[in-house]
């Protein structure tokens, strides 16, 4: 799996690079810090990555979550049986 690093151009700050096309590149001068929501979204993504790998028959391994135990984290992780 890619190394954990936020893109230059990433979705969840289109609204901001569509209209200012140089706050991308002044993004990189700030730490990227991480929300809990984000933590579970890059979880929710690297299951995505794993269930689908698994289903082309291409190697993976589980990917472990280093978000914290909540109740949000707590819904996906009991939907994996489901998939």
């Amino acid at each position: 799996m890619p190394p954990n690093r936020h893109a230059v151009l990433s979705a969840s700050s289109s609204h901001r690079w569509l209209h200012c096309n140089p706050s991308a590149r002044l993004e990189l001068e700030f730490e990227d810090r991480e929300t809990e929501a984000a933590a579970e979204g890059t979880a929710a993504h690297a299951l995505a990555e794993h269930k689908l790998r698994k289903a082309l028959k291409m190697r993976s391994t589980r990917p472990v979550s280093k978000a914290p135990a909540t109740a949000s984290s707590w819904r996906i992780s009991s939907c994996t049986s489901l998939i």
